[in-house]
């Protein structure tokens, strides 16, 4: 709970900033710190985004609404770069997986942080 607290803390002053991540597999963590998730590039990482979700993405980049946009380590970030030229959006990287984390009691927790750290970094850009 004190770890949770901290998070919502954490997050708080950049909530309401505007952002895309790869793919849709942050909702829980994004409803509960209540984030502005404006979309996302595929909905399964196994399936590239379609032409017109690129041009869609593309146009709202240009919006002034979108402070960030999240790539994941787990895959190649040319489609995130490609739809990102020219624009002076924020580049972040969110790791679902933890893959730098090591597996102990706990790691959950770290894995959360390094979330809410990732968010925070590139929201408050």
């Amino acid at each position: 709970a004190a770890r949770d607290k901290e998070i919502e803390q954490q997050l708080a002053p950049v909530k309401n900033q505007g952002y895309f991540v790869f793919h849709d597999a942050y909702g829980y963590f994004e409803e509960r710190y209540q984030l502005n998730n404006l979309g996302h590039f595929t909905v399964t990482p196994d399936r590239k985004p379609g032409a017109k979700t690129l041009i869609q993405i593309r146009k709202t980049l240009g919006s002034g609404n979108v402070v960030c946009v999240f790539s994941e380590p787990q895959f190649t970030p040319a489609v995130v770069e490609s739809v990102m030229r020219g624009s002076d959006v924020a580049k972040g990287e969110l790791d679902p997986l933890g893959s730098t984390i090591k597996v102990e009691p706990g790691s959950y927790f770290n894995l959360l942080g390094n979330m809410a750290d990732s968010f925070e970094q590139c929201l408050a850009k």
